[in-house]
């Protein structure tokens, strides 16, 4: 037993939750873990080749940070094909700053990604929006049933298993919308920030 896992405010937070039409993630999304470290090693990485996502590539404010990719070659990443991500998937930190999540954009046409990570990719059956939800889990709401999901001497990392049983609210497609054109807004945004930071260092 943990206690995290009972305190009070993490049971508070659920019995809201369950007052709205809710579902567990594991229920319309495939979870899936980053290959292990023995699969994969530093010296791997390459120059060019299809972007290899580690944790810090996912940022606390849910945005997607590819100031500092490594690559890997492309028969590398056939070879580890099951943690191929692609446009539209949701990308969430197991590791490091846990449960922070991001979304693969159309800047990224492919690319994998490091064990401390794993994939969310929503089945076409399900009416989530990849944005809701990667929004949703940096939330309030989200960021607290990831704390009790936890797990780990320290509690310092969340297992594929334990993301499946996150739940997260059925709400209307407009309001899904409207979070995602804030989400792809803020996305533009630091986009634009981070050429004007570099034409300032220039």
């Amino acid at each position: 037993l943990d206690a995290e896992y009972y305190k009070p405010e993490l049971r508070f937070i659920t019995e809201i939750l369950k007052k709205r039409e809710i579902i567990e993630i594991g229920k319309v999304a495939d979870v899936v873990d980053g290959p292990f470290g023995s699969s994969l090693h530093a010296e791997n990485y390459v120059e060019k080749g299809i972007p290899f996502l580690r944790v810090h590539n996912v940022t606390k404010e849910g945005l997607l940070n590819l100031s500092d990719l490594v690559f890997i070659r492309e028969e590398d990443h056939e070879r580890l094909k099951s943690s191929e991500a692609l446009p539209g998937d949701v990308i969430i930190t197991k590791t490091g700053w846990v449960g922070f999540a991001t979304v693969i954009t159309d800047d990224i046409k492919k690319c994998n990604y490091r064990a401390d990570l794993a994939k969310i990719r929503l089945r076409t059956t399900t009416r989530l929006d990849p944005y809701f939800v990667s929004m949703f889990l940096n939330s309030k709401y989200g960021r607290l049933q990831t704390k009790r999901l936890m797990s780990g001497a320290r509690g310092d990392r969340i297992l594929a298993i334990n993301i499946k049983k996150i739940v997260i609210p059925y709400l209307n497609d407009k309001f899904q919308k409207e979070i995602r054109h804030i989400y792809t807004l803020a996305i533009e945004q630091y986009k634009t920030s981070i050429t004007l930071y570099s034409q300032a260092e220039n």
